[in-house]
C-alpha cells in the first residue's frame, strides 16, 4: 500500500454546478490516477447525496471498504464562491466524514499493507472521532511518513489542534497565507520566506515543508539537506484554483513514492497543480501524457487550497 488518505469527501456546490470533492478524496483520485495503492478512509450519510458519493468514489476506481455510512449526519456539502478564479468557502458541519470508525480488523488490514505514507488535513481532523482513528493508524503503521496537508478553512483554525497534527507530521504543504497564520501561532519572529520555512520545520521537527505561491509556482525546505527550494510559475489561462493545491500533493507523494529527488517532486507537483487550475472543478480529466507537455514559465496559479 502506498497511501492511507483520511479525511473529508464533500460536494462542492457552486453557484450552478455541484461537483463532488474535498481535499483528501482530490489527493486520493489524483494518486490513483499516478496508478498509487491507495486506502481512503471517510464518511458518507445514508441519502441519496451519499448514495451519489459513493458511486463517485468507485467510479474513481478507489475501494469503498473503508467508508463510513451513516445515520448521524448527512454527506458534507461545502457552497462555493469563485473570486477573480479564488475560492471562498462555507462548509456544512455536522457531515458524515466526521463520523468515520474502523473495526479492528480494518486497522490490522490497513497494517498488512504497510503503508509508506499517512494523509490528513485540518479539517477532518477537528473531528475527535477521525482525530482518534488517525492517531490509531499512525501509531500501528511506524514505519510510514505522515504527511499533513494544512488546507485552514473558515471555523477551522484552532491553534490548539494544529499543533498536535504538526507533532505527528513528517512533512507539511501549506499555502503562503497559511505559513504566516502558524508562524503567529507559534510566536515565530519575521523572517524572509526562506527563513520562515528553515525555522518553522526545525521548531516543529519536520523532514521538510511544502509552501504554494499561487502564480509564484511555490517553494520547500529539505531539513534533511538543509536545501531550500524553488519551482517557478506556469504559464495557464486560469479557470479556477478549487483542487490545485490538492493536485500538488498527490503528485509530490507520488514523485517520493517513485523515489525522486525533491526538486523533481516539486516541479511534478507545480505542473500537475497548474494543469488544474487550467480546468473547471477540482477533478477534471488529465493523462499523464499531459505533465510531460512543456509548459511556459511564467504565471500559473496553482492554488490556495
Amino acid at each position: 500500500m502506498d497511501v492511507v488518505i483520511i479525511g473529508e469527501i464533500l460536494w462542492d456546490q457552486f453557484a450552478n454546478d455541484n461537483f463532488i470533492g474535498g481535499a483528501p478524496f482530490n489527493v486520493a483520485v489524483n494518486l490513483k490516477r499516478f496508478g498509487d495503492d491507495i486506502a481512503f478512509i471517510s464518511g458518507v450519510g445514508n441519502e441519496e447525496l451519499g448514495k451519489s458519493a459513493l458511486a463517485q468514489i468507485e467510479t474513481h476506481d478507489l475501494d469503498t471498504r473503508y467508508i463510513t455510512i451513516t445515520d448521524q449526519a448527512p454527506t458534507g456539502i461545502v457552497n462555493i464562491t469563485l473570486r477573480d478564479g479564488q475560492p471562498d468557502y462555507i462548509i456544512r458541519r455536522p457531515a458524515a466524514y466526521d463520523m468515520v470508525k474502523l473495526s479492528d480488523e480494518d486497522i490490522k488490514c490497513i497494517q498488512r499493507g504497510n503503508p509508506k505514507w499517512i494523509y490528513f488535513g485540518t479539517l477532518a481532523q477537528s473531528s475527535e472521532t477521525v482525530r482518534k482513528t488517525t492517531e490509531k493508524i499512525i501509531a500501528s503503521n511506524p514505519q510510514a511518513k505522515v504527511f499533513y496537508d494544512v488546507n485552514l478553512r473558515k471555523g477551522n483554525r484552532d491553534p490548539a489542534l494544529i499543533r498536535n497534527l504538526l507533532a505527528q507530521a513528517d512533512i507539511v504543504k501549506l499555502n503562503e497565507d497559511e505559513l504566516q497564520e502558524l508562524v503567529s501561532f507559534l510566536d515565530m519572529p519575521e523572517a524572509s520566506l526562506k527563513e520562515k520555512c528553515r525555522r518553522f520545520s526545525c521548531q516543529c521537527s519536520l523532514e521538510g515543508i511544502l509552501v504554494t505561491l499561487g502564480a509564484n509556482g511555490c517553494v520547500a525546505y529539505d531539513r534533511g539537506t538543509e536545501k531550500y527550494l524553488t519551482a517557478s510559475g506556469l504559464k495557464i489561462d486560469l479557470e479556477d484554483a478549487v483542487g490545485a493545491g490538492d493536485a500538488f500533493s498527490a503528485a509530490f507523494l507520488h514523485s517520493c513514492i517513485s523515489g525522486d529527488e525533491w526538486i523533481d517532486a516539486i516541479n511534478l507537483g507545480n505542473r500537475l497543480g497548474s494543469l488544474i487550475a487550467s480546468r473547471k472543478s477540482a477533478l477534471p480529466v488529465w493523462t499523464i501524457e499531459e505533465l510531460s507537455t512543456p509548459m511556459t514559465t511564467r504565471t500559473a496559479q496553482t492554488g490556495r487550497r
